[in-house]
């Protein structure tokens, strides 16, 4: 009875400091060091410490964030379930705040919610200043968003401890320095965006690194993001190891140098964008060589704005390359003269470049070819189809010695030397017009039919962001439904507070017009 009173004595004072420090630490923030809550509280098991511990922690980000997580409320972050929290056996695993207009700056105790797997502060612009080192606490992170706020300084090394991160994205801040190479270690890692930022320097590789880490020693990266920095040197030919890489994203950089060939073992390559940088070599051609499942597997090649040398390259074998993007890149001598047969290319783009000879263009051009932009070059030659038709494509020559040509030369279609600004405009249409069943229907002012319901209804303006799309083709009707039902999905979210909640169907959404803007 002796050993079980002792016992039950030690377990009665353990959960009385547990609760009297609890207590305490709520009323006294200031005053109290976390590591302190860990010392009261050390040996003791069950939920009611992590609790303490916890709430200490939410604590210290609701002081530094101030009003904006006023719905945090409640002594218990798990049972009340505060905004953005989600718990597991009573500890925090998961904090989502996105645009929730948080203010202020990242606490060090952020590093205690040790149990976290996700991390999103995303779309909160007035979250400043750097990010804490004791981010690189949290090591069972697996997702960490802080994309779109207006962190600054350099990225902290101890990022490189979080070694089951999968996805890494700290785009749009201001933040400065160079990538620290400690970022290799992260194995798992599938997504990695940094793009506009003010990042310098040249990229870390393992090659250059006395421990053989860096931006090549990831796996499993499907997402490489770097656009719209200050990265400087040559783009690493490391990178070409990347088998599983999905989006190469490098364009508005200073990088020199050439275009790797290593980049012909990528494999699963759909994007590739180099555009906007220093790169002054030839485009390889071994680009060819990019497989993916069998089939020839890259969407988009954009290499404009820089001071390459060489010719424009065959490219014959990617057989789903549905955009090109060369001009300003000081390319000479002819078109690949099958180039204009590509069977999914939809948009090449040469203009201002040095490419001469004569422009064959035949009488059955690729089926999905919709736009070629050569203006301002060398061509003097033409051959073409008799008679010409340009109603499905536009091809547009001005500035060519062969549309000033005044002797000789005659034939020629002037809608391709038409010198007024030509247009891609035209009347676009819904490709769920299709679906409109209502006769003779007319709606009043201000209201619009809704042709799957067949009643007036009023608009409502929605903007969907798509980071690096690989779509082309905005005719696609199983595009525009896959759109709607994300609108759909993002509306029930917004409006899931409402009193009463906000209660409508996919068939209430259809897509009467849309305006799309393209960041190049």
């Amino acid at each position: 009875m002796e050993g079980v009173l002792s016992k039950g004595r030690c377990l009665i004072l353990a959960l009385a400091i547990v609760f009297f420090s609890s207590s305490w630490l709520l009323d006294g923030l200031e005053t109290v060091n976390l590591q302190d809550c860990f010392a009261i509280v050390r040996g003791i098991e069950g939920s009611v410490t992590v609790a303490v511990c916890t709430v200490r922690s939410l604590q210290s980000l609701k002081q530094a964030w101030g009003s904006s997580t006023v719905l945090w409320s409640g002594p218990d972050p798990c049972a009340d379930k505060w905004e953005g929290i989600l718990c597991e056996d009573n500890r925090v695993v998961s904090l989502y705040l996105v645009n929730k207009e948080l203010k202020g700056t990242i606490p060090p105790a952020i590093g205690d919610l040790t149990a976290l797997q996700n991390l999103d502060l995303s779309f909160n612009g007035n979250l400043q200043g750097t990010l804490p080192d004791e981010l690189g606490k949290l090591t069972s992170l697996e997702y960490l968003s802080i994309q779109s706020c207006n962190f600054s300084g350099s990225i902290p090394s101890t990022l490189g401890t979080l070694v089951n991160l999968t996805f890494l994205a700290l785009n749009n801040n201001n933040l400065d320095g160079t990538i620290p190479s400690s970022v290799g270690t992260l194995s798992k890692l599938k997504r990695f965006d940094v793009a506009y930022n003010k990042l310098t320097g040249p990229l870390p590789v393992s090659t250059n690194n006395p421990v053989k880490i860096g931006l090549d020693t990831w796996p499993a990266i499907e997402h490489y993001h770097w656009n719209d920095n200050l990265f400087t040197g040559n783009i690493p030919p490391e990178l070409g190891n990347a088998r599983n890489c999905v989006h190469m994203i490098l364009e508005f950089n200073r990088f020199t140098g050439q275009i790797p060939e290593s980049f012909e073992n990528l494999s699963s390559l759909k994007i590739l964008l180099v555009g906007n940088n220093q790169l002054t070599s030839p485009i390889p051609s071994t680009l060819n060589n990019i497989v993916t499942n069998g089939a020839k597997g890259l969407l988009q090649l954009r290499a404009a704005n820089n001071r390459l040398t060489g010719t424009v390259p065959v490219l014959s074998a990617l057989n789903q390359l549905q955009l090109m993007r060369f001009e300003n890149a000081n390319l000479t001598g002819p078109l690949p003269a099958d180039i204009l047969t590509y069977s999914a290319l939809q948009g090449l783009y040469l203009q201002n470049n040095e490419i001469d000879g004569t422009l064959t263009i035949p009488e059955i051009l690729g089926l999905n070819l919709r736009y070629v932009s050569l203006q301002n070059n060398n061509i003097t030659g033409l051959v073409q189809p008799d008679p010409y038709s340009a109603e499905s494509v536009l091809v547009m020559l001005q500035g060519n010695p062969l549309c000033t040509f005044t002797g000789g030369f005659v034939n020629i279609s002037p809608e391709l030397c038409n010198t007024t600004k030509p247009t891609m405009e035209r009347a676009w249409v819904s490709p769920m017009v299709s679906k409109n069943t209502c006769q003779n229907m007319i709606c009043g002012n201000r209201f619009y039919l809704n042709p799957l319901q067949c009643r007036c209804s009023k608009p409502l303006v929605v903007t969907l962001e798509v980071r690096s799309p690989s779509f082309t083709n905005i005719n696609d009707p199983p595009l525009w439904d896959s759109f709607k039902n994300q609108t759909v999905t993002s509306l029930k979210t917004l409006t899931q507070h409402e009193t009463p909640p906000l209660q409508f169907e996919s068939e209430q959404l259809w897509i009467r017009d849309a305006s799309l803007m393209a960041m190049c």
